[in-house]
């Protein structure tokens, strides 16, 4: 166990015990990593801020009733991304526009998901444009590395449910990719 895993461990313990500056420096050490998750599934920065927000609130609110202080990282990540899906459903359900290419851009900057340079800013700019729903498997599943049941499961949705979002949104990345091989052919 690495040393600043044992560290928020033992905050956790502390924030569980009424330490409100334990609980402080878990949430700042927290924000990084909840912020990456919902950046992932939510593209309007406003949405963004919302989303980081509740689940940070949810944190605050329910660490009691974290058991196993080893489970902090699933648990976050789970309140996490099921917050993100929320306000990204809600958002299409409104029927709002797509962010402009400037906007996406700035956001794509304030982001830093893992291993980025591998994954390429062009798996970013086209997952952008699925529904929310298959955004939140494919961002699970290929840029946080969680197999579709631990994705499904971060979700509190059948796996069942999870690979057929997975599958929908593989056929429309095809499909925008097919799109854009025709446009360079011309």
């Amino acid at each position: 166990m690495t040393g600043s895993r044992r560290n928020e461990e033992l905050l956790v313990l502390m924030a569980q015990l009424g330490d409100i500056d334990a609980l402080q420096q878990l949430l700042q050490a927290l924000t990084p990593r909840i912020s990456r998750c919902v950046r992932m599934i939510v593209h309007e920065s406003g949405d963004v801020e919302d989303a980081m927000q509740e689940s940070l609130l949810i944190v605050w609110r329910k660490l009691q009733w974290l058991k196993e202080p080893a489970y902090l990282n699933g648990w976050v990540h789970r309140i996490a991304s099921r917050e993100a899906l929320r306000v990204a459903t809600k958002r299409s359900r409104r029927g709002d526009v797509q962010l402009d290419e400037s906007e996406w851009a700035q956001l794509r900057e304030r982001a830093s998901p893992r291993n980025e340079a591998a994954k390429g800013p062009e798996l970013l700019d086209s997952v952008s444009g699925l529904p929310p729903a298959s955004r939140a498997v494919l961002t699970l599943h290929y840029l946080e590395d969680l197999t579709i049941e631990e994705a499904a499961e971060q979700l509190n949705i059948p796996v069942g449910t999870a690979k057929s979002r997975l599958s929908f949104g593989i056929q429309k990345l095809r499909a925008q990719l097919r799109g854009l091989r025709e446009k360079e052919i011309e």
